[in-house]
């Protein structure tokens, strides 16, 4: 989970507060004219995780998959870590290391990390709170391309 807000991005962040603002008014609208079903998808797009949220989700996922069964020398099955700030590079680092065997985000800065990183690894995105589907990408594609530039021609064919 990330944590604290990331001092150098104040100005992102206020805009990503404006719009949850903005939404959170556009769904009260919608609500009063009985437009509950735009009302919902409204009031979705200006939730604000906090910190009391990610501490109550980590504790849901201690109790349904265990902490190694009390036992120090067997590891939890999911296991839930909070970065300091944003979690996006830690989360790669945890993959280069073979801490982690995917990252689940909505971010897409997990991409531009896996391929500077020069790692492959599953990104859960854009997982579905209605029936669990999601998208999965790795970075395969990019990394296990090669450039193929013979006798200094011009023409680049990447081959994959």
């Amino acid at each position: 989970f990330d944590g604290k807000r990331c001092p150098l991005k104040e100005v992102t962040n206020k805009e990503r507060e404006a719009k949850r603002n903005a939404n959170l008014k556009e769904a009260r609208r919608l609500k009063a004219i009985g437009r509950n079903d735009l009302a919902g998808d409204k009031y979705r797009a200006c939730v604000k995780v906090t910190h009391w949220m990610a501490e109550s989700v980590a504790r849901a996922v201690k109790k349904k998959w265990g902490d190694g069964n009390n036992n120090h020398f067997v590891p939890p099955k999911v296991q839930c870590i909070f970065s300091p700030y944003e979690a996006d590079a830690q989360l790669v680092k945890l993959c280069m290391d073979q801490l982690a065997d995917a990252v689940v985000t909505e971010d897409s800065d997990v991409l531009v990390y896996s391929a500077a990183c020069n790692i492959s690894f599953p990104i859960i995105y854009k997982l579905s709170r209605d029936d669990g589907s999601c998208d999965v990408f790795t970075m395969d594609w990019l990394l296990a391309s090669t450039l193929n530039n013979d006798n200094n021609d011009t023409k680049k064919t990447w081959y994959s």
